[in-house]
C-alpha cells in the first residue's frame, strides 16, 4: 500500500507538469517514472474473464495516467466477471491482468506496468470495462492522474474505495441498493462528481483540502451532508470523501433499474 501511495503522489507532482506542458505541445501524458516513450500505432485489446467458481469477487484496478470507464454488463450474464477493450499506444503500457479464485471468491487484478514510461504527445490510454451485474463485488480503483467515468447503477456492489492523485472523476452510485452500502475517495487535485439516489438515505462526510464542494440538494446535518429521506429510508448509503486541492459534486438522482 504505501508503494502505491507513493504512485500516486508522484502522479500528482507529474499532473502539475502534465497541465503546463500541455500549453505548450498540447498534450503531454503518462506516468512519473521511467524515460520518455515515443507512442505507436493504437494496440485495441479485447479483455474476457470468467467468473468460474466465484460466487463474488474482489476487483483492484490500477492506472498511473490515462482514462477509466466502468460500467454494469447489460447482458446480465452471471458466469461472466468481465468484458471490455484496453487501447493504448506505448507497447510498454499493455496492462498486466491477473485472476483467481479462491474459497469460492475470485480476485481480479488489472494494473498498468510499473515501467511505465513517460511519454510527450499523442498519448492514447484508456480502459473501457464491463463488470458483471450480478456478482456481488468490492471495487477498489487507484487512480494516479487522468480522467474517469464510473457508472456502477445497476451492479451489486457490496463496498467501493477510489484513490486518485490528480484529474476529474465521475462516479454513479444510483442503485438501485437492496441494503447498507459506503463508499470511500480519497483525492488529492482535481474534481469528484457524485451521482447518489434520491430514494434511500444518503450521508455524506467530507475532510481535508481547500476545495469547495457544491450540493445544491443537499442540507448540513452537523459537518455531513444528508439528503431528505436520510434517517427516513430503511437503507442508508454511508459516503466518506477525504481530499487536497479541488471541487466536490453532489448530485441526487433517480436509480435505474439493472437490466
Amino acid at each position: 500500500m504505501d508503494n502505491l501511495r507513493r504512485k500516486l503522489q508522484g502522479a500528482m507532482m507529474f499532473a502539475g507538469a502534465m497541465a503546463m506542458a500541455a500549453g505548450i505541445s498540447g498534450c503531454f501524458m503518462g506516468g512519473p517514472n521511467g524515460p520518455f516513450a515515443q507512442p505507436g500505432e493504437t494496440q485495441v485489446e479485447n479483455v474476457s474473464v470468467p467468473a468460474g467458481a466465484a460466487k463474488s469477487a474482489h476487483v483492484h484496478l490500477q492506472m498511473a495516467a490515462g482514462e477509466l470507464n466502468i460500467s454494469g454488463n447489460s447482458s446480465g450474464d452471471a458466469k461472466h466477471l468481465l468484458d471490455g477493450t484496453i487501447s493504448y499506444n506505448v507497447p510498454d503500457w499493455k496492462p498486466e491482468l491477473s485472476y483467481s479464485v479462491s474459497g469460492g471468491s475470485g480476485t481480479l487484478m488489472i494494473e498498468q506496468p510499473e515501467k511505465s514510461h513517460t511519454s510527450l504527445g499523442g498519448v492514447k490510454y484508456v480502459w473501457d470495462l464491463h463488470l458483471s451485474n450480478k456478482i456481488p463485488l468490492d471495487i477498489a480503483v487507484e487512480m494516479g492522474a487522468g480522467k474517469s467515468d464510473l457508472n456502477l447503477s445497476g451492479m451489486n456492489v457490496e463496498s467501493f474505495s477510489m484513490e486518485a492523485g490528480a484529474g476529474d472523476a465521475t462516479v454513479d452510485l444510483t442503485g438501485p441498493w437492496k441494503k447498507n452500502f459506503s463508499a470511500s475517495f480519497e483525492g488529492g487535485v482535481g474534481q469528484v462528481r457524485l451521482r447518489l439516489p434520491r430514494e434511500v438515505g444518503v450521508h455524506v462526510t467530507i475532510d481535508g483540502g481547500l476545495g469547495s464542494i457544491s450540493a445544491p440538494e443537499f442540507k448540513r446535518d452537523g459537518d455531513a451532508y444528508v439528503n431528505d429521506v436520510y434517517g427516513k429510508s430503511p437503507i442508508t448509503l454511508e459516503v466518506h470523501v477525504e481530499g487536497g486541492v479541488g471541487q466536490v459534486n453532489l448530485e441526487l438522482a433517480s436509480a435505474r433499474e439493472p437490466a
